[in-house]
C-alpha cells in the first residue's frame, strides 16, 4: 500500500508485441491499482500512467517507450514544472490494452480475453458485473449492489427493505450528506447479518453484500 500512497506516481514502460511476455498484465496491475486509487477518493488517473513503446504491424515490431514524454510528466509530478505537451498525455493516459482492438473493434483485450476488470479481480457475473473487488466508481458500484440484493433469493418485503436504504444513501449522498449516507449503508449491513443470522440470506451472499457496502462506505470516507 506504500506504493500507492497519494504522493506517489506509477508508471510503466513496455511494448505492445511482449503480449506472450506479460505486457497484458503490466498494465492490467496498474489499472487495478488506479482502481484502488478511485477506491481511496483520489483519482487513479493522476497518478497510474502508460509509456508504451512505438510500434508497427510488420517486420520487428520492437520499440523502446520514449523517455521524453516520461521525463517531463516526472518532471511536473516532482518538481511543478507544467511541460508535459497534449501529445505526451494523450500517450501516458492510453493504456491500449483497455481500447477497443478486439472481437472486430467492439471489446478491449481485456475484456475479451480476460472477462474485464470485474472478471480480473474474481468476478463471476460478466464484464458489467461487480461481483469481484475491482471498484468501478460508487454508482456502478452501488448498481452492482442493488441487483446482487434482487438476485439474493430473499422475499420481496426484504428485498425492498435492503434496496430502500440503498436509494437513501444515494439520495443522501447527492446532497452532499456523506454521514447521513454512511448511517444508510452501515444499516444496510446490519440488516443483512441479522438475516444471516436468523438463516433467512445463505453465509456467502451475505458476506458479498456486507463486504460490496463496506467498500462503498470506505469510498465515501475517503473523500471527505
Amino acid at each position: 500500500m506504500a506504493t500507492l500512497a497519494p504522493d506517489r506516481a506509477i508508471i510503466i514502460d513496455t511494448n505492445l508485441n511482449d503480449y506472450n511476455d506479460g505486457a497484458d498484465t503490466d498494465n492490467m496491475s496498474l489499472e487495478i491499482a488506479k482502481s484502488v486509487y478511485d477506491n481511496l477518493g483520489v483519482n487513479g488517473s493522476d497518478y497510474v500512467k502508460f509509456n508504451i513503446g512505438k510500434y508497427v504491424s510488420a517486420g520487428d515490431p520492437h520499440g523502446a517507450a520514449p523517455a521524453a514524454p516520461e521525463g517531463r510528466y516526472l518532471s511536473d509530478f516532482l518538481y511543478g514544472t507544467s511541460t508535459v505537451t497534449a501529445a505526451d498525455a494523450t500517450q501516458l493516459n492510453t493504456d491500449p490494452y483497455a481500447l477497443k482492438v478486439s472481437n472486430g473493434q467492439t471489446e478491449s483485450p481485456y475484456d475479451y480475453y480476460w472477462g474485464g476488470y470485474n472478471g480480473i479481480t474474481g468476478g463471476t457475473d460478466g464484464i458489467a458485473g461487480a461481483s469481484g473487488w475491482y471498484f468501478a466508481g460508487f454508482d456502478s458500484e452501488l448498481a452492482g449492489l442493488k441487483s446482487a440484493v434482487a438476485g439474493a433469493h430473499l422475499n420481496g418485503g426484504l428485498t425492498n427493505a435492503l434496496t430502500v436504504k440503498l436509494d437513501h444513501a444515494a439520495k443522501q449522498l447527492d446532497k452532499g450528506k456523506k454521514a447521513q449516507a454512511v448511517d444508510q449503508l452501515e444499516a444496510f449491513v446490519s440488516q443483512v447479518r441479522d438475516l444471516a443470522a436468523a438463516g433467512k440470506l445463505g453465509a456467502a451472499p451475505s458476506r458479498a453484500l456486507v463486504a460490496a457496502a463496506e467498500q462503498l462506505v470506505l469510498n465515501i470516507n475517503a473523500g471527505s
